[in-house]
């Protein structure tokens, strides 16, 4: 069977598409920081991973979390501006290895 590919409609004048780029901090020649406005946080995946996403000048940005970036985004607020500084894995005596991160967040003004 063949597939049918749908031609795309044209897009109305003014609109630019929307794509994440995905921050991967653990990644050697990557960024170990970033900035942005943090937008919102979903569950993905099959195992409840969560994905943060931020606006930032180059469009959004999505982030894989962990425990202690999800710990320390959960009291972030849509439209909050965040600092995002990845200080790479650590192993306790014991314990497992984890990524290490500082969050900092602007505070927003109350209405």
């Amino acid at each position: 069977m063949e597939e049918q590919i749908q031609e795309q409609p044209a897009v109305p004048d003014g609109f630019e598409i929307v794509n994440e780029e995905l921050w991967e901090y653990s990644k050697e020649g990557t960024p170990n920081h970033f900035q942005g406005i943090y937008l919102n946080s979903e569950e993905r995946g099959k195992e409840g991973s969560i994905m943060h996403f931020f606006q930032t000048p180059k469009g959004i940005v999505a982030v894989w979390g962990c425990q202690i970036l999800d710990t320390r985004l959960k009291t972030a607020k849509p439209g909050q501006e965040v600092y995002l500084h990845y200080k790479g894995m650590f192993t306790p005596e014991k314990g497992r290895s984890y990524h290490k991160f500082d969050v900092y967040k602007k505070p927003m003004n109350e209405p």
